[in-house]
């Protein structure tokens, strides 16, 4: 049985009713010159996404999950028979799951699909019918999903954590009114701008106030916000599980796809990526995304594991025991953890962010509901986008903005991280260092008490060995990490960074310019490892001859 052939899902597409509709108003927002082409990025962001577009010819698919889209043509063509069905036979491979659905777009190949592989092996215990139900009746989930929603002149975050069940609810509210509603709100925008040009845009800043341009009646079932589009949303999962993906799978538009299958793949794959694309295929949208994958080093008394298993229990980040490099003795481990944020964007004040962070090395004291709960019993709402530096109500509304903001925390708080990791190498290779000294002379035997120190110094040796190798592994793994994190950076620096370089934003500048200088300090810190694995090298060297010079003493006694 077939899911959705990337053949059928070119059919969906060319025939969809707005599609020529949306083109022609790209036509009218796009000056076709001579050489000019909408592949061209730099005339799109120009031309199109620093201006507030007009979404008319696109409100109805804003507002439909591109699974509904999908499900539609199956059942037409009498190729589906329920979501269910998807699941029960996803493992016998009858036919394709909802994740695979979503993830297969018109350029993937329907033999091979890593990216769709990746994703269902850590989603295929949740199931979309579930969240769809009027009650929830599964097991007890976490509260890990905060949701934010704003737009000109007013934001809203929600009053407390969600778990992906209260998260698909949420979503599903449609973010774009139209006929009517969207006719009403039309008229009072344009009436809105003969007071501020640009609809409100230059130099935008958001509050929790309704929009001036709506009517406030505390008597009315439906508040101004309520009425109002919903410009910007807010999408943050601490720990994302298979039911949050599933949730966020089930409830995206076709335009946000392409980002969060990306999203998905990247985040729980480890990958390392900063980039700005703009989208190729019907209308013109531009994605802004990070993937920052890093190492914690926490001293526990036991390790923590991670929840989230694929189809082999294996879990999604693993853990390293680093006890034997910590000088006080106690446990050590490095957790494998990533921070994610993408942007998906219609213009610079039309977008929806999802942001994705790993936790659950910190058990409760981490990340997670309970820390952003406490802000707010102390009074302040704050962000967990920005790492609770900032007030949740208070975000840039320009999408540029708001990426370069959340780059330069997030990778600062993974600066942090990283120089956890080298303060405590330093401990661990200086007082190694310095036993080495000590190391380097050998005994003699002249009576039994010199021969119990050269049992002692070849058991010594031994231990050396052991420790210069297991060191080894840890280092290049920590190297290479960096080394992808440097290369992301540069990347991005080569092929990305003009579009936010705008003269009119001095706050971008400014962003920019500590984005910078913490990737300098990223790149000394690795430097720093180097240094250390060079000299272990050297110190493998010493303790490998003297193990051998041993080795060969002890068989001239034995003969």
């Amino acid at each position: 049985m077939l899911s959705l052939p990337g053949a059928m899902l070119t059919k969906v597409k060319s025939s969809a009713a707005h599609l020529g509709r949306a083109e022609k108003a790209v036509e009218d927002e796009v000056e076709q010159g001579p050489g000019s082409s909408l592949d061209n990025s730099a005339l799109l962001w120009t031309s199109v996404f620093c201006n507030s577009r007009n979404i008319d010819a696109i409100r109805e698919d804003i507002n439909t999950p591109l699974v509904e889209v999908y499900d539609a043509v199956l059942t037409e063509s009498g190729e589906r028979e329920s979501v269910d069905d998807d699941v029960r036979h996803a493992e016998s491979g009858e036919t394709k799951s909802l994740i695979q659905r979503f993830m297969h777009d018109c350029d993937t190949s329907d033999v091979v699909s890593p990216q769709a592989d990746t994703v269902e092996d850590y989603s295929f215990r949740a199931s979309l019918d579930m969240l769809k139900a009027e009650s929830w009746t599964g097991q007890e989930l976490p509260r890990n999903a905060w949701l934010g929603e704003g737009g000109d002149g007013w934001f809203r975050p929600c009053a407390e954590w969600l778990t992906a069940y209260d998260l698909y609810k949420a979503l599903r509210k449609p973010r774009f009114k139209y006929g009517k509603a969207s006719e009403t709100l039309a008229a009072e925008a344009a009436c809105a701008d003969t007071n501020s040009e640009n609809h409100g845009r230059v130099g935008a800043t958001t509050s929790t106030t309704p929009p001036p341009s709506l009517p406030n009646n505390p008597g009315s079932e439906t508040s101004p916000q309520e009425a109002a589009d919903i410009e910007r949303r807010f999408v943050f999962v601490s720990d994302l599980d298979a039911w949050n993906i599933q949730a966020l799978a089930g409830t995206a538009p076709e335009h946000q796809a392409d980002a969060l299958r990306d999203a998905f793949f990247k985040h729980l794959g480890f990958k390392s990526s900063i980039e700005a694309t703009v989208s190729e295929k019907g209308w013109p949208i531009f994605q802004l995304s990070l993937h920052l994958p890093y190492y914690a080093w926490r001293c526990t008394s036991h390790p923590l594991d991670d929840h989230r298993r694929n189809r082999n229990n294996k879990p999604l980040r693993q853990r390293r025991d680093v006890s034997l490099l910590q000088p006080e003795g106690k446990h050590a481990y490095l957790y494998e953890a990533q921070i994610s944020c993408v942007v998906s964007a219609i213009d610079e004040w039309k977008w929806v962010a999802y942001g994705f962070v790993d936790s659950y090395f910190d058990d409760e004291n981490g990340e997670n509901s309970r820390t952003y709960d406490q802000d707010t019993l102390n009074g302040i709402h704050t962000g967990p986008f920005e790492y609770g530096i900032t007030e949740a109500d208070k975000p840039p509304a320009k999408a540029r903005d708001f990426f370069c903001k959340v780059l330069r925390i997030r990778l600062k708080q993974i600066s942090q991280e990283w120089e956890e990791v080298l303060r405590n190498l330093e401990k661990s290779f200086s007082g190694y260092y310095s036993s080495h000294e000590n190391r380097r002379k050998k005994p003699t035997a002249q009576n039994s008490a010199d021969e119990e120190a050269i049992g002692k110094y070849g058991k010594e040796l031994q231990d050396a060995l052991d420790w210069v190798g297991r060191t080894s592994s840890i280092l290049s793994e920590l190297l290479a990490m960096l080394q992808k994190t440097h290369t992301a950076w540069r990347t991005f620096k080569r092929e990305h960074l003009d579009i936010f370089q705008d003269r009119a934003s001095a706050s971008r500048a400014c962003q920019l310019s500590a984005i910078e200088a913490t990737f300098a300090r990223l790149e000394a810190i690795s430097q720093d490892i180097e240094s250390m694995d060079k000299r272990r090298r050297g110190i493998q060297k010493e303790v490998s001859d003297a193990s051998q010079s041993e080795n060969t003493s002890n068989c001239q006694v034995r003969g």
